[in-house]
């Protein structure tokens, strides 16, 4: 038996290959919103805070 005969191995090929792929892709953009939501995180951290410290020095 060799893959010529099989019936529907590239087509089974094809779309695993496919489904790899975008799954590659989801991996890349799952990182990014990660990215993003630590530096939201960390702007928010940083932020939270600060009008009470300006809020004393004016009085």
């Amino acid at each position: 038996m060799t893959i010529n005969k099989t019936e529907g191995f590239s087509k089974n090929y094809d779309n695993a290959a496919r489904l790899s792929k975008t799954l590659k892709r989801a991996g890349y953009v799952d990182i990014a919103l990660d990215v993003g939501q630590s530096g939201v995180k960390i702007h928010e951290a940083c932020t939270i805070g600060t009008d009470l410290a300006v809020y004393k020095d004016i009085i």
